[in-house]
């Protein structure tokens, strides 16, 4: 699965999480993870003026 935005990626594969944007790239391995929680796509234009929207996104690292 990915979320694309103007500037960053959420690419989402079989074993890790990878948030790409212009000037990092950080890859975490689910076992890591203790919480994703991604939200509905806001529309940010007037509906039928384009398909401009955005995504929220969270997610909770486990300290080991």
């Amino acid at each position: 699965m990915l979320i694309k935005d103007t500037f960053k990626k959420l690419e989402l594969t079989s074993t890790n999480l990878i948030y790409k944007s212009l000037l990092k790239k950080i890859n975490i391995n689910y076992s890591n993870i203790g919480l994703i929680n991604i939200s509905i796509p806001k529309f940010d234009t007037i509906a039928g003026s384009g398909y401009s929207y955005s995504y929220l996104f969270f997610v909770n690292i486990m300290n080991k």
